[in-house]
């Protein structure tokens, strides 16, 4: 099963935008490496795959994919934001 679906800051009230922008920076988003050097545990399964892209500026994009066993705080914070503005 895959689901994709994509959030515009312009569509965010100020606080929301604020606090997107907020998780961005602490999580380190645009530093993180594309992949996680992390692995779930051999034979882990039933678990999700996330492939985030965040624009900063028109043509500057940044995209990592990690599961939700191998995220840390920071990032799952700003996958729950994304998710809660999924239509």
């Amino acid at each position: 099963m895959s689901t994709t679906f994509s959030v515009d800051d312009n569509t965010l009230n100020a606080s929301e935008k604020q606090q997107l922008e907020t998780l961005l920076d602490k999580s380190k988003f645009f530093e993180m490496p594309v992949k996680s050097s992390e692995e779930p545990s051999k034979g882990a399964a039933d678990y999700f795959i996330y492939r985030i892209t965040a624009e900063s500026e028109p043509g500057k994009s940044h995209t990592v994919e990690r599961t939700d066993l191998t995220m840390d705080s920071s990032l799952k914070a700003l996958v729950d934001i994304l998710e809660s503005k999924q239509d």
